[in-house]
């Protein structure tokens, strides 16, 4: 096992593993049955505070008994003292059986036209080079997709796939040269994991290992 990929043994991942179905199912239960409330032109931080409730709702039935967050603010200091970022993170799902986990999911709605935000400073770069999940070496990014249009996923990983991009993103590949791990390699069970991607962190942000892997979810709306 590589250095890096140690953090597949310090974690739980079949409890990620559970966390991430769970959502999955609560997201397809709500948007089929309130697609008054759960619909596109909704914005993020009112879908996944609907979203979080229904999770606590439903937590009982899926076996979990870690702990679900919305919006959790987090503040960022130096060794002075001084407020570097204050970040909220969409959702996050904590384990309470030994191990630890603090698993986020970052929404973002995606388009053919918004890839870059998707990728940008408020989306995946706040896994790489800001100061979001510091010292986690598991996230999900989820992409949330109007009706059935895979174009938007399709575009994705046209762009992921340039080196000029990989760069940015600071991608490394894993043993067998992939950038995109497609199907996903931590979630295979899951249809909505489409792929993984895996990138370097400053040393005072990253985890042992020195990587953080994004787990990509996709999401649809009714």
């Amino acid at each position: 096992m590589r250095q890096r990929d140690v953090w597949r043994e310090a974690i739980p991942l079949d409890e990620a593993a559970i966390a991430a179905q769970h959502l999955v199912k609560v997201w397809k239960a709500i948007s089929a049955s309130q697609s008054k409330h759960v619909k596109y032109s909704v914005s993020e931080p009112k879908l996944t505070e609907r979203l979080h409730s229904y999770l606590l709702k439903f937590n009982g039935e899926s076996g979990l008994t870690g702990f679900w967050q919305n919006e959790s603010q987090h503040a960022i200091y130096d060794a002075e003292g001084n407020l570097l970022d204050r970040t909220r993170k969409d959702i996050t799902y904590s384990s309470n059986a030994g191990k630890r986990l603090h698993f986020i999911f970052e929404f973002k709605k995606l388009t053919r036209t918004s890839v870059k935000t998707y990728q940008g400073p408020k989306g995946m770069r706040r896994f790489v080079d800001g100061n979001y999940g510091n010292n986690e070496p598991l996230a999900a990014m989820v992409g949330m997709l109007q009706h059935a249009d895979r174009d938007p996923v399709e575009s994705l990983y046209r762009s992921l796939s340039n080196p000029r991009v990989r760069g940015e993103l600071c991608m490394v590949h894993d043993a067998d040269e992939n950038y995109l791990r497609k199907p996903s390699t931590v979630f295979p069970m899951l249809p909505e994991a489409e792929f993984d991607t895996e990138h370097r962190r400053p040393p005072e942000n990253a985890p042992p290992g020195g990587t953080t892997t994004l787990v990509h979810l996709f999401i649809e709306f009714p």
